[in-house]
């Protein structure tokens, strides 16, 4: 997590910047493009470290939060370049090779590693706070000990034979700890290795010296209107997904960390890439695009599809029919599993295609809970989708827990907006009114941690109340009628609006079958209307300008 720092301070402070290219997102989906970062702000005080990432931007001003109701935030975007993207394409092409059913790939270096240093006493300060940790909780020594037992018997990491520094290679020991996911079905816990770590602002870390390379990820937006456009639904993931990847022998001691082994210390190495490096989702990224180009003549819907319905591992994706999904579903195993990529846990909502699935030897996750809808849950890019029924849940959890310290001020108002995520803006009647009341507090000036005003508690208060029952809230996945054919007429219909306090925009589906009509909520997008006097038609007209964006 990177927090903001002025480019004019920046260089005030002659700090070394490097040059990085990123989105960041921000209220009302605004973006910023941010092309350099300092790191490097570090405190070492006993076994105690911290390391501060800052994006250098232009202006930092509490004022960007009327993003959400000024009119200068609204108009059209340019498309982004594509050349970035080819010529990345293109340099990983050159360097990556195909070996015994995997893809080896190098590091992509952006200055000379000689600057790197080995962060050695770091990384062993910090296995030594581990240790103590083990010794006061030996089941999670165990369940560390079996995963790397686990990583070196399927040649994920092994012992570095001669620990010198060698003198033609860069070298850096990783830092580790566990972190735990208590709702993942396959990986409770797992351990994080820390690429970022270094000594202090002055000497270099792993995620320095790597180039991020471009997001080659599709548009989340574009996804999940796929995934609700399509009669059978079905997901999937790839297994340990970056483990996938050899990592080139060259690089390997960039990658080395210390682990103890009957009170002996130990060096070991990656032989593969790994999460937590900076350049790996963009490794993995380009490895599927370059591996699915193989296979585009002979399975071209196929390849399209995965081309188009990856985010990171996630495969999420759809058919219209029973066949397609079973060929489109049979064939993404078979052309990843040439490239060591194995796609598991399938889900789907029809019975029909998982007893196919059954018969064709996937591995798929039967849910059928009735007692308990969630039960029968799983997440769809931070949604909850029901198989069994084939609806989407409001996930509320996260938001719910942050809500309990029953804090009044804008600051706190402000941090509940962040906890919600919904790409289609299927809760925006619900949102907008707690950005509405953001607004009123920025014109009566209330400072961050300030009391809330009366009035503006009762709203807030209000809102606060009404958000566990947005869990009661099943929203349907498939946004078409499940008999359409050919034949029926198939409609978008958009809705704009908008009053002195908000405007926005809904479209629905509209399914006209023989006599019967069926209508469906497919995505909503709302803002707070500005503070400067703005006649209706104006202001139904910025509603007009949300449609197409």
């Amino acid at each position: 997590m990177c927090s903001f720092i002025t480019t004019e301070f920046a260089d005030l402070l002659q700090i070394k910047k490097e040059k990085i290219s990123i989105a960041v997102s921000g209220l009302n989906s605004a973006k910023i493009n941010v092309s350099s970062r300092v790191c490097t702000v570090v405190s070492n005080k006993s076994d105690f470290e911290m390391r501060l990432e800052f994006l250098c931007v232009p202006k930092i001003s509490r004022n960007d939060i009327k993003k959400c109701w000024q009119l200068e935030s609204i108009g059209i975007k340019d498309d982004p370049s594509c050349n970035e993207v080819d010529q990345s394409l293109e340099t990983f092409e050159k360097t990556v090779r195909y070996k015994d059913n995997r893809y080896e790939v190098e590091l992509p270096w952006k200055r000379d590693w000689h600057e790197l240093n080995d962060n050695y006493s770091v990384a062993k300060k910090r296995l030594d706070s581990l240790v103590r940790r083990f010794k006061k909780n030996p089941d999670l020594n165990l369940q560390y000990r079996e995963t790397l037992h686990d990583y070196e018997k399927n040649g994920i990491i092994e012992k570095v034979p001669n620990p010198e520094n060698p003198i033609n290679k860069p070298v850096f020991y990783m830092p580790h700890q566990p972190a735990f996911r208590d709702e993942s079905l396959t990986t409770k816990m797992r351990i994080v290795f820390d690429a970022s770590s270094s000594h202090n602002f002055q000497h270099l870390s792993l995620n320095d010296c790597l180039w991020p390379g471009p997001n080659l990820n599709s548009n989340i937006f574009d996804i999940l209107i796929n995934f609700r456009l399509n009669k059978f639904a079905f997901i999937s993931d790839i297994e340990k997904a970056f483990l996938q990847l050899t990592l080139a022998e060259k690089d390997r001691d960039a990658v080395r960390f210390l682990w103890t082994e009957n009170d002996t210390l130990q060096v070991y190495r990656f032989n593969r890439v790994l999460f937590g490096v900076r350049s790996s989702p963009f490794l993995l990224s380009a490895r599927i695009k370059t591996h699915l180009k193989k296979f585009h003549d002979e399975f071209p819907t196929t390849t399209e599809c995965l081309n188009r319905c990856f985010y990171v591992d996630d495969f999420i994706s759809g058919a219209d029919s029973l066949q397609d999904a079973l060929e489109i579903s049979t064939q993404a195993v078979s052309i990843m599993d040439q490239a060591s990529m194995v796609l598991r846990k399938w889900t789907t909502n029809s019975d029909e295609l998982r007893q196919l699935w059954i018969c064709e030897g996937l591995e798929n996750q039967l849910q059928d809970n009735p007692i308990s809808p969630r039960a029968n849950s799983t997440k769809v890019l931070g949604m909850l989708w029901n198989t069994v029924e084939d609806y989407l849940i409001v996930t509320t959890q996260s938001l719910v827990d942050s809500l309990s310290n029953n804090e009044n001020t804008k600051r706190y108002l402000l941090r509940a907006i962040g906890k919600i995520f919904y790409p289609l803006g299927l809760l925006s009647p619900f949102t907008i009114r707690v950005k509405c009341i953001l607004q009123v507090l920025w014109m009566k000036e209330i400072t961050w941690d300030e009391e809330l005003p009366p009035d503006i508690q009762k709203m807030w208060c209000q809102w606060v109340s009404e958000v566990p029952r947005l869990s009661e809230l099943y929203i349907p996945r498939y946004v078409l009628s499940s008999s359409t054919k050919p034949t029926d007429v198939l409609e978008l219909h958009c809705f704009c609006d908008a009053s002195q306090k908000a405007y926005g925009v809904v479209i629905y589906t509209r399914v006209v079958k023989d006599c019967n009509i069926e209508v469906n909520l497919l995505v909503s997008k709302s803002r707070a209307a500005p503070l400067t006097k703005i006649t209706m038609p104006r202001l139904e007209l910025l509603g007009a300008l949300l449609a197409p964006d």
